[in-house]
């Protein structure tokens, strides 16, 4: 079962709209390498979400681990009141 992600909207519009890139991706269609413009872009967001993230004395980083295992450990830190996930 497909599922629709947050990424598939950047998906979407990434370089340019495509109504089909989703759809491509999905059945395992490989894309293009990102090119010298889309890497500096990426390490820069990757950068700015660290230091932001930095600001805060607490949080729970969900970001290693299947997608059945993050969902499951999101579902523990809302349970257990996480105030930044």
């Amino acid at each position: 079962m497909a599922r629709l992600t947050a990424t598939d909207f950047y998906t979407f519009f990434r370089p340019s709209r495509c109504e089909l890139r989703i759809y491509l991706k999905e059945i395992g269609e490989k894309e293009a390498p990102p090119g010298p413009y889309e890497q500096v872009l990426y390490e820069l967001g990757r950068k700015h979400e660290v230091s932001h993230l930095a600001a805060f004395p607490e949080y729970v980083d969900l970001s290693e681990g299947t997608l059945e295992e993050r969902a499951e450990k999101t579902r523990e830190a809302v349970r257990y009141g996480a105030s930044l996930i």
